[in-house]
C-alpha cells in the first residue's frame, strides 16, 4: 500500500471510528440507508442486530465500503460534533446573563 493510500485509509478509519460509538448505540436512519447495501455484501456473515459486531466488520472491509456510506458516515459525525459544540446543549445547565442595573 503506498503512502498516500494509507493515509487515505487511516483517515478514512478515524472517520468511522469517529462514528462508531454513536452509530453502535442507535445509527440514524440515513446511515442505515446509505450503508444497507455495504453490510449486506460485506458484512453478510454477521449477525445483523450485533451492532458493534456490524461495525468492527465494517471497519476490516474499509477499502470496499461505499463513497454513498463513507458520505454519510461523515454527515453523522458532523452533525454529533456540531451538537456538542453548541452551547447549553451537552447536558450543562448555562447561567442566565446577568442584566445590567437600571
Amino acid at each position: 500500500m503506498t503512502l498516500s493510500k494509507f493515509a487515505g485509509a487511516a483517515a478514512l478509519a478515524t472517520m468511522l471510528l469517529s462514528s462508531i460509538h454513536a452509530a453502535a448505540q442507535a445509527p440514524s436512519p440515513g446511515v442505515r440507508e446509505a450503508c444497507a447495501g455495504d453490510v449486506a455484501r460485506l458484512c453478510s456473515d454477521v449477525p445483523q442486530q450485533d451492532r458493534r459486531a456490524v461495525m468492527q466488520c465494517m471497519r476490516q472491509h474499509m477499502d470496499g465500503v461505499s463513497t454513498q456510506c463513507k458520505a454519510a458516515f461523515a454527515a453523522r459525525r458532523q452533525a454529533s460534533q456540531a451538537r456538542r459544540a453548541a452551547p447549553g446543549q451537552d447536558g450543562a445547565q448555562t447561567e442566565p446573563a446577568p442584566t445590567a442595573p437600571h
